[in-house]
């Protein structure tokens, strides 16, 4: 069972993720839990957030989701929604 209660038992397939706050840049969250999801659950392993030219308290480098890159999760998903 994770930090927020999601069970799983032996030999589940699950992929980790790391947290990220989100306005309209994107921080890593150092100190957030790993979040687990089934892997069934999985509509997206990768995209690009590249660094901004940023930082904010503390000195954490902060990330961009692009409307392009957002666009195109959007397609994916309404796809896989509709298939």
């Amino acid at each position: 069972m994770d930090k927020w209660g999601t069970s799983f038992v032996a030999r589940d397939v699950v992929v980790a993720s790391l947290n990220y706050e989100s306005e309209s840049i994107y921080v890593l969250l150092k100190a957030s839990h790993v979040v687990y999801i089934h892997a069934q659950h999985l509509w997206a392993v990768k995209f690009l957030m590249p660094p901004k030219d940023h930082r904010v308290s503390g000195n954490d480098g902060v990330h961009e989701l692009t409307m392009n890159i957002l666009s195109r999760i959007k397609s994916i998903i309404t796809f896989l929604e509709d298939d």
